[in-house]
């Protein structure tokens, strides 16, 4: 099953921030795989140390996810670059998901550091990071669908 993001970049001879390879490492190519990945870890919770180290590479996935993204938004013929030329009026909306994205990594960084708390403070502080990761991708399939979508349809 393919992810809107892929199905959206795919139409149209346009494309939206896909996946791929962020420098040396593979990064995740969609936004949503990466919150549902945290989101079936927070989910099976016990307390034990493994799955404290699935926590942490659902974090490194996700902040891979996330970095990918920004990377896509800001890199060469990026998605502001190309939506700048074809679309400008998407471009404030580009800039609220760049501000969400650059929280959100921020976020992911300073989670991937142990809590003072581990089990209860981890899993709702991740679980409002999935929240806020859904949220984003959610926006970014949106400025997808209307860039690759004609402004005022047929008459």
């Amino acid at each position: 099953m393919s992810d809107p993001v892929s199905q959206a970049g795919a139409t149209g001879g346009k494309t939206g921030a896909l996946g791929g390879n962020f420098g040396d490492r593979l990064a995740e190519e969609s936004l949503l795989q990466a919150a549902a990945h945290l989101e079936r870890v927070i989910s099976t919770a016990p307390p034990v140390d493994p799955w404290y180290e699935e926590v942490h590479a659902a974090i490194r996935c996700c902040t891979l996810a996330v970095e990918y993204h920004l990377n896509s938004i800001h890199g060469p013929d990026g998605t502001r670059e190309c939506i700048g030329r074809t679309e400008p009026r998407l471009l404030p909306r580009i800039e609220s998901l760049d501000t969400a994205l650059n929280l959100l990594l921020l976020e992911f960084w300073e989670a991937k550091e142990p809590a003072v708390d581990p089990r209860a403070v981890l899993i709702e502080s991740l679980g409002a990071l999935a929240a806020r990761l859904r949220w984003a991708a959610s926006g970014e399939i949106d400025i997808d669908y209307e860039w690759i979508t004609a402004i005022g349809g047929e008459d």
